[in-house]
């Protein structure tokens, strides 16, 4: 591209940051990566938004699915699965990939990511979009845009699961029990002991162990005890499905942060010295016409001394005439 024009304009910017900045906005311009670009962030937000949707009706139907049609009496094990197995097995195959490096962020990044492919189509808007995965991947940061976006989904379906299940059972009557053919009493006593430990720190109340063997029988399912079991389920699912995914978000923003700086240009590094080389004054005069600036010798020479004091002008890989024009007699060219 020709960028003359704007480096021009560029030049005028105060700091050789805002000059590299408008640079890129004004060629983006007039090339079209700047559409492109705006295409590719578009299908960001609607791939994102189109998971949001989706988790959101997963989590209210898997909410619905937990507690049945209220006929028969809700297995608070079968209902503890359907509200936290998928998603606890999500979170193991996500640190999973923290470790081995292979779908990195959880299989609904990777699917966020295929789905912008989808929506971002043309050779342009897929070059724009292999720009701002390389640009995020080189700073260290894509597999935490990637990991924000796989929690943001969990996070929003434990939420609605949550919001569905406190709704149901305020207006509807649901019983609890548990069921088994192998197991003892004892074993469904201490499951919930245990999975009940954390949520009572928060408050929730959990059945006893005499609740617990009662609950084997419906006969004497109190609506005490529907209470206490209702209470446990909730508070499994916040203490083990929504805090979790709710701190992960937060660490993943986090981290995304700290990588955003690196994703900025480097204005120490070679390619942009010589490109805000190329945007000195100096170099961007018409050709033909010589810069109006004379460089006097500084500092002037002390006359009343025996010694000579003398000022050096350095160029490194430059382009055009060298010495530069108009320094007169002064320089010496080495």
């Amino acid at each position: 591209l020709d960028d003359r024009a704007a480096s021009l304009r560029a030049a005028r910017e105060p700091n050789a940051a805002r000059q590299i900045a408008v640079r890129a906005n004004l060629l983006g311009e007039t090339s079209g990566v700047a559409l492109a670009l705006g295409r590719v962030q578009a299908g960001l937000w609607i791939a994102l938004g189109v998971l949001l949707g989706v988790a959101v009706l997963v989590g209210s139907s898997a909410a619905l699915a937990a507690l049945g049609t209220g006929l028969q009496p809700v297995n608070v094990v079968s209902a503890l699965v359907v509200l936290l197995g998928i998603n606890l097995v999500s979170l193991a195959f996500w640190l999973l990939s923290l470790f081995i490096g292979v779908g990195s962020g959880g299989w609904l990044a990777q699917g966020w990511r295929r789905l912008v492919r989808k929506l971002a189509t043309g050779p342009e808007v897929a070059l724009a979009g292999q720009a701002w995965w390389s640009i995020w991947q080189q700073a260290g940061g894509l597999r935490w845009v990637l990991s924000s976006v796989t929690h943001a989904c969990w996070l929003v379906a434990s939420l609605t699961m949550l919001v569905v299940l406190s709704f149901t059972l305020s207006i509807r009557h649901f019983s609890f029990a548990w069921e088994t053919t192998l197991l003892s009493a004892d074993s469904f006593i201490a499951l919930t002991q245990i999975l009940g430990a954390v949520p009572q720190w928060f408050g929730f109340a959990i059945p006893d162990s005499e609740t617990v063997r009662a609950s084997g029988h419906l006969s004497s399912n109190s609506a005490q005890a529907q209470a206490l079991w209702a209470s446990w389920l909730m508070g499994a699912l916040i203490c083990y499905g929504l805090i979790p995914r709710a701190l992960l978000f937060i660490a993943s923003l986090l981290m995304v942060a700290r990588a955003w700086p690196l994703t900025q240009p480097q204005l120490k590094s070679p390619y942009y010295q010589a490109l805000l080389a190329k945007m000195q004054p100096a170099t961007l005069l018409p050709e033909g016409l010589p810069p109006p600036a004379v460089m006097p010798r500084y500092p002037p020479p002390d006359k009343g001394a025996n010694s000579s004091t003398y000022a050096m002008i350095t160029g490194i890989e430059l382009e055009g005439e060298w010495p530069p024009l108009g320094l007169g007699s002064a320089i010496v060219h080495t």
